[in-house]
């Protein structure tokens, strides 16, 4: 896996989910104003209960997305640089707190840059970086 993959994955799609953000309602809400409060109310629970679930069905689809791209970086940066998981695994960590506010596409060169600072530091020779 190459930095260049990865970048890839992600302008293909391959760590966007495809399930709608389901959102929540206030409890003031008024579906109908012909109908009661009461009926009003258990309408508005109704409808959050059924989002909230749909919510965790979306929390739990990023999370194994997040976890795919993870693994994917971790894998380039262990092939491009010749490390041990472990130290693409912390890599990958400082790299994710830089880099993804601004989207998965800041945390790729966090991780490049990251990588090589390490190397340098630690005297490694450098892998097939790309």
């Amino acid at each position: 896996m190459t930095f260049t993959e990865v970048s890839s994955s992600i302008n293909a799609g391959k760590y966007n989910c495809e399930l709608p953000y389901p959102s929540l309602i206030s409890k003031n809400h008024i579906f109908d104003p012909e109908k009661s409060a009461g009926w009003n109310r258990d309408e508005v629970e109704a409808h959050n209960k059924e989002n909230r679930e749909k919510q965790k069905l979306y929390f739990e689809k990023r999370k194994s997305l997040v976890a795919m791209f993870k693994a994917d970086l971790i894998q380039a940066i262990e092939d491009c640089f010749s490390l041990n998981t472990a130290q693409a695994e912390l890599i990958f960590m400082m790299a994710w707190d830089r880099g993804h506010g601004c989207g998965l596409y800041q945390v790729i060169p966090e991780a490049e840059k990251l990588a090589e600072f390490y190397c340098d530091m630690a005297g490694l020779e450098r892998g097939n970086q790309a």
